[in-house]
């Protein structure tokens, strides 16, 4: 293919590429058509274009191409797991989840519960509720444990045997592992109240205890 059939090639490539109006900063089909076209009108007559660069070329519109093909698969993928997780999530409206939090909000008329995942066993198990001022108010013993999924329940006592009164506190959990006392995460039971939909991230679950969660971050359904 010399340098005039591929021109006329290239230019009949461009006049059958629609073109549509974009953004200033974007390159579309028919003006990376057109840089091309450019490049070969301008290009050395000394030194021409191979076959192999031409291919080049067109390995790179193709890819172009494809990627704003892909672009849209996934955009469509997204709106449908989007449009499904929202179905999901109204039907658990009046429901208990699990979800993992540091924080939650405890009420006089129902204890604070929550789970602990171990991964293995432990000799000592702790649960601490701190205040927001950073106070430690009440630990939760819970003694040797063999690993599995650990229940536990604050009813807002502190330690000195007073009501501590609603409100946010934070949730450490403790394990003793020989010498060695490290953090795990604890899984706070809320109930669900409402779902939300047009978050950017995804559908939100709007809970009594925890405030606003994605749908993908609960962990159980009760």
């Amino acid at each position: 293919m010399n340098i005039l059939e591929t021109n006329d090639f290239l230019r009949s490539l461009s006049e059958s590429t629609p073109t549509d109006e974009r953004p200033r900063d974007e390159l579309g089909q028919a003006e990376f058509l057109e840089l091309m076209i450019a490049q070969f009108r301008n290009q050395d007559p000394f030194e021409p274009m191979t076959n192999g660069d031409f291919l080049g070329q067109l390995a790179q519109f193709s890819t172009v191409n494809g990627i704003t093909e892909l672009d849209t698969s996934f955009s469509d993928l997204a709106t449908a797991i989007s449009g499904e997780q929202a179905l999901q999530a109204g039907n658990i409206v009046g429901k208990d989840i699990l979800t993992q939090s540091e924080f939650a909000t405890h009420s006089d008329d129902d204890p604070l519960r929550g789970v602990i995942d171990l991964e293995g066993s432990a000799s000592n198990v702790t649960v601490d509720v701190i205040s927001v001022t950073g106070e430690l108010i009440d630990t939760i013993a819970l003694g040797e444990q063999f690993g599995g999924e650990i229940a536990f329940e604050w009813d807002g006592t502190t330690l000195d045997g007073d009501t501590a009164g609603e409100g946010t506190y934070q949730l450490v959990a403790s394990v003793q592992r020989g010498d060695f006392i490290e953090t795990v995460p604890v899984l706070v039971r809320s109930g669900v109240d409402s779902v939300s939909l047009g978050d950017p991230r995804g559908v939100l679950i709007d809970t009594s205890n925890v405030g606003s969660v994605l749908f993908g971050d609960v962990r159980r359904i009760l």
